[in-house]
């Protein structure tokens, strides 16, 4: 996820993961997916198009202890509307969660 200093999207090859620029909107964590050269939309193979958008959003909220996460894609050559799903993911009680360092 590219956060300070993203290329210019249109610059950039596809690929099947795409190009993801992300931005701090509050304490929500955005990011947009561009550029995606996948063929499908999902695992039972619903098409998409090399138009599609993905935006994925990443919130803390219960004081840390939940992570809602919500995906809208965006695709108006293959879906009618947005499609949005939202999962939320509890605190794993004693699991230390680490931080990720990439490289």
């Amino acid at each position: 996820i590219h956060m300070a200093g993203a290329s210019d999207p249109t610059t950039v090859a596809l690929s099947d993961l795409g190009y993801s620029v992300g931005r701090w909107a509050g304490d929500t964590l955005e990011v947009r997916t561009t550029r995606i050269g996948w063929p499908y939309v999902d695992d039972d193979g619903r098409p998409q198009t090399d138009g599609v958008e993905v935006m994925e959003r990443f919130a803390l909220m219960n004081d840390g202890s939940l992570l809602r996460y919500t995906q809208t894609v965006t695709d108006p050559a293959s879906l009618v509307e947005p499609m949005t799903v939202t999962w939320d993911l509890f605190d794993a009680g004693d699991e230390a969660i680490e931080p990720v360092r990439c490289q």
